[in-house]
């Protein structure tokens, strides 16, 4: 990449990270839903100040239920007794009149389906890219959002916090969002952690930790891991895992596992895989369990692919520079450096996936029945791998990259202009 590209792209990343403003007076941050049950649904919201809160849902049948929350800064609201797979208004009104309205559907009872999922992964960094994604999605209404981690780019920012809700407000006001603990929710030295967790609300229904969960969605188990961790034997999420993939695969209800993880096994991109995975032996695991699909991101991009029979996506797409990057790993079927977002439908034994771009247009869809392989609508998923990208990268802009994504933007805001003049000040000596 050219000294000009180079710093327009830094430059851009930079000044894109302005907040947007809210439409809702009184809320900073919601409401946005999480959690969801086949009897139950959690509310969250922050408030620019404490106030008391009051939450109703009515179905079209003219059932309602409220729930009170006392004052307060932050609040998580759970509404229960509520109907399997039933459609709900809800409204959020604050002890001064204020109010945020907002609609949500009920899990359906477990065995149930079709199901169908929007997935998406590293929106950090680029409001303008995220908010294109966000639009996209919105477009296809969907049972839940699962987000394979790198929500934000810096966990300890509040800034940061307000701005991925600001833009996920119009998607995450209507359809429940289901988190993978990202690296960068950690940032900086594990402080951003706390945020995460005050956040988000994840089922406890099978065990695990606020960091690694799972539920059941109708027909599909869902398992999100916590990929920040080793995978040692002994580990206490790797005995987790594997007492729920061997539940799920003895539960006749569950016709699908998906598991779901911010950094993935397998990648062709700028990262590659997950090296402690693949010590451990857990691709082996989820392959003789028979594990559906993996979900994951980290790289920047949007790859497809299948490792002896275990099928996987990487979708990175969200936001976050990309990575064209482009190793090529041995189940690697199709690749794509591209702000995107995933459908992901799952109906008795099949499986769909289509993976559509920022802009509405598809990449490719493709599909499997339960144990079977990968099969595309069209031209084979394949010619995608040999498309216009790059076999190497330049090292040293990928790290000022990654510099630059640690500091913060505003930390280094001023100083970037000053350090790329510097180096086209001392460019232009030696050229003369």
């Amino acid at each position: 990449m050219r000294f000009v590209e180079a710093f327009a792209v830094v430059w851009a990343g930079l000044v894109l990270a302005v907040p947007v403003v809210r439409a809702d007076a009184g809320f900073s941050k919601g409401p946005y839903l999480m959690d969801v049950q086949p009897s139950s649904v959690a509310v969250l919201f922050e408030l620019e100040e404490p106030r008391a809160a009051t939450v109703v849902a009515r179905s079209a049948a003219g059932d309602e239920v409220r729930a009170e929350s006392l004052a307060g800064g932050f609040h998580e609201v759970v509404l229960d007794g509520l109907a399997p797979r039933t459609a709900y208004d809800y409204s959020v009104t604050l002890d001064d009149g204020a109010e945020a309205r907002g609609s949500f559907q009920t899990a359906p009872r477990p065995g149930e389906g079709p199901v169908e999922i929007l997935v998406m992964g590293d929106n950090r960094t680029d409001a303008t890219a995220h908010a294109a994604v966000v639009r996209a999605m919105a477009e296809h209404p969907a049972d839940f959002v699962l987000n394979t981690g790198d929500m934000v780019a810096h966990g300890d920012s509040p800034e940061d916090w307000a701005r991925m809700f600001d833009v996920q407000e119009p998607l995450l006001r209507s359809t429940p969002l289901f988190p993978a603990l990202g690296n960068h929710e950690l940032y900086q030295s594990g402080r951003g952690l706390e945020r995460f967790l005050r956040y988000t609300r994840v089922p406890r229904e099978l065990g695990g930790r606020e960091t690694y969960y799972g539920f059941t969605y109708g027909l599909v188990r869902v398992l999100v891991v916590d990929s920040n961790q080793d995978w040692e034997e002994d580990d206490e999420q790797r005995s987790w895992l594997e007492e729920q993939l061997a539940a799920a695969e003895a539960a006749p209800e569950v016709r699908h596992v998906i598991v779901a993880m911010h950094h993935g096994p397998y990648s062709s991109g700028h990262h590659g895989g997950n090296e402690d995975m693949l010590a451990s032996g857990l691709p082996e695991l989820l392959r003789e369990r028979g594990v559906s699909l993996v979900l994951s991101g980290h790289d920047h991009m949007y790859e497809r692919g299948s490792v002896d029979g275990l099928h996987y996506i990487v979708t990175g797409g969200g936001g976050a520079p990309l990575y064209p990057v482009n190793a090529r790993a041995p189940g690697q079927l199709a690749f794509e450096p591209v702000y995107h977002f995933l459908r992901v439908s799952v109906d008795g034994d099949r499986v769909t996936v289509t993976a559509l771009r920022a802009d509405g247009s598809r990449i490719e869809r493709c599909g499997f029945a339960q144990g079977g392989p990968w099969e595309c609508d069209g031209a084979p998923g394949d010619d995608l791998a040999a498309g216009p990208v790059h076999e190497g990268s330049d090292p040293t802009l990928f790290w000022l990259g990654r510099q630059l994504e640690k500091a913060g933007p505003w930390a280094l805001a001023s100083v970037v202009p000053v350090l790329f003049v510097g180096l086209w000040a001392v460019r232009r000596r030696r050229t003369r």
